[in-house]
């Protein structure tokens, strides 16, 4: 099933994006931490952030909301066919990362041109970052804001793609994640990342909530 996803994107992340999103806690990329925010979303960039009263075609209230994460290493052998290569950058996408280390010129190729689904694909970096990330997560090793901000804009700015992706605010790319809890309180709740969208196209998204739903009865 995944190597089936990552091979023909489902329509949901093909769409053109003009949308906007409530989020519950929003973690800026930048220090910042907002509550109960709106992002508007206009051709994979992001357009405002605002406490905005109107009814978002994405709701995201009960979730914490940061950028995408940047730098892990995707490791793609000789014998890998370009599926299975797929593959694994797909499942790291939908692990958190949008952005991702990997010298494998046809892939990213086929990624950015829409052929496969996967994340951003830069050809040099340092992962060592986002491995001592993930060990803590794994662990369940208490985090600090500086971890966050080591897995997403000081990435970005070690990479020179910061004024493209690694924080959420006007005029960069709609890249970013959400999942249930306070990662600052409890690291686990990264393990379980529910929604991932990269420039502003939709590539997980959270389980519908059970509605109830009444009926009536004739007596």
């Amino acid at each position: 099933m995944g190597a089936r996803l990552a091979l023909l994107c489902l329509p949901v992340c093909l769409a053109a994006q003009t949308t906007t999103i409530r989020t519950g806690t929003l973690i800026d990329g930048r220090g910042n931490i907002l509550h109960d925010q709106t992002i508007r979303i206009e051709d994979g960039k992001i357009a405002w952030i605002a406490n905005s009263p109107s009814i978002p075609e994405i709701d995201l209230s009960t979730y914490t909301v940061m950028p995408g994460w940047i730098g892990a290493c995707l490791t793609i052998s000789p014998t890998d066919r370009p599926l299975e290569a797929a593959s694994k950058a797909y499942r790291l996408m939908k692990a958190g990362f949008t952005t991702v280390i990997s010298p494998v010129v046809w892939l990213r190729d086929l990624i950015d041109n829409g052929r496969y689904a996967g994340p951003r694909l830069i050809s040099r970096g340092d992962c060592d970052t986002a491995t001592r990330f993930l060990n803590s997560i794994h662990q369940t090793v208490p985090l600090t804001m500086d971890d966050l901000l080591n897995i997403t804009s000081r990435s970005a700015a070690t990479l020179g793609i910061e004024d493209r992706t690694g924080s959420l605010a006007p005029g960069l790319l709609a890249d970013l994640i959400a999942f249930k809890g306070n990662p600052l309180e409890d690291s686990s709740a990264l393990l379980n990342i529910t929604f991932v969208m990269k420039e502003g196209h939709r590539y997980k998204e959270p389980p519908q909530e059970p509605r109830l739903i009444l009926r009536s009865r004739l007596y």
